[in-house]
């Protein structure tokens, strides 16, 4: 397990159960600074930007500190703003779209995927795609980090510091070459300190795990085009023309969301006793797992419409992820826009795993046409 090898560790895949465990709030999430400062027993002063990171971050927050920090962010998130600077992340959709060469064969990953995904979250949040070279390889290494796949030691940590330092210093100065050249622009920069909602660096330090939930949405992205190629080119059609833009993606994402599995902690001993388990023990919570339980009564089909609020891929409880809205938005708009312009295109390569943030060197080859 990623932080941690005292503690006893039980995988969940149970619909009902991981339904339970994320909306009880006495499962907390892990905080990479509690596992740190027993690793140094508190005395290390050398993880300042790591720390300002994850005490923001609401992937690694519980009770209060997360439900204060969501209740400001979720201000910008409402369908009402997200809807206002759509156009301009549709036209980047489109614009990535056009640019793809037709009856080529390509890494739809590298090629596409990865570039909406990075440049889309860039333009919400405030950002520019110039220094996109530079934010990629600096986001890989926090995802994985934060995926949980590997043990963390004391060098990883350091390598985790010497990260967010460095991307925060580059959203620092990207963020005030694009004010200065776009001031008029809405997005998430701008939104938040017009609202004061957080000081300077806690600002940034949100904006570094904005960018990093926005850039791993090409996970469950790459999962959409995986089950759509699998379908082959009529049962596609027919599902694609059936369904709603939003019904596509509802759907979908029973079998496509691009997170794994996530960790809880075990807080009381009530619930140590119910789950066989003892206060301070981790349940692995197997999304996808559980999902694919739930989509095997809910058929996936082109006719029966899945109820959404049983889907876990973005969560549930105060956990659930707050850009979900966003989210759809863009795989509709980009499954609708490229299935388009180019309908007959499949897949080349014989792999079917699905990608998940602990994927890695992973292809999708395919044929545009």
């Amino acid at each position: 397990m990623g932080l941690t090898n005292q503690a006893k560790m039980k995988s969940i895949h149970s619909p009902k159960a991981c339904d339970e465990i994320l909306k009880n709030k006495n499962f907390e999430v892990l905080s990479m600074v509690d596992f740190l400062n027993v690793m140094t027993e508190g005395t290390s002063n050398d993880f300042y930007y790591l720390k300002l990171f994850t005490g923001t971050n609401l992937f690694l927050t519980n009770g209060e500190e997360h439900l204060s920090a969501k209740k400001k962010l979720k201000l910008f998130f409402t369908p009402s703003v997200i809807d206002s600077i759509f156009p301009h992340i549709k036209q980047i959709v489109r614009r990535c779209i056009d640019e793809l060469p037709a009856n080529s064969e390509i890494d739809l990953l590298e090629k596409f995927i990865i570039k909406v995904s990075s440049y889309s979250i860039y333009q919400a949040l405030g950002l520019s795609k110039k220094y996109h070279d530079k934010y990629l390889p600096y986001m890989n290494i926090l995802l994985k980090a934060l995926s949980l796949s590997q043990p963390l030691k004391l060098k990883d940590y350091y390598e985790l510091e010497r990260t967010i330092d460095k991307l925060f210093h580059l959203i620092e100065k990207d963020l005030l070459e694009n004010q200065s050249s776009s001031p008029g622009d809405m997005n998430f920069y701008t939104f938040s300190r017009n609202k004061e909602m957080f000081s300077r660096e806690k600002t940034i330090a949100h904006i570094i795990f904005l960018l990093g939930a926005g850039i791993s949405n090409q996970f469950t992205m790459a999962n959409m085009f995986l089950n759509l190629f699998n379908m082959g080119k009529e049962k596609r059609e027919l599902f694609l023309k059936n369904n709603s833009s939003f019904e596509v993606v509802d759907k979908l994402l029973y079998f496509s969301g691009g997170v794994e599995t996530i960790y809880r902690r075990i807080t009381t001993e009530e619930l140590a006793e119910k789950f066989e388990m003892s206060v301070g023990d981790l349940t692995a919570i197997e999304l996808a797992k559980a999902n694919k339980e739930v989509a095997g009564k809910c058929p996936f089909s082109t006719t029966v419409k899945s109820p959404s609020n049983l889907n876990f891929a973005f969560g549930k409880g105060i956990h659930r992820c707050i850009g979900d809205y966003y989210s759809c938005l863009i795989l509709e708009e980009v499954l609708t826009y490229f299935f388009k312009v180019f309908p007959n295109s499949r897949q080349l390569s014989n792999h079917d795993e699905p990608f998940y943030t602990t994927s890695e060197n992973r292809k999708l080859f395919v044929l545009l046409n």
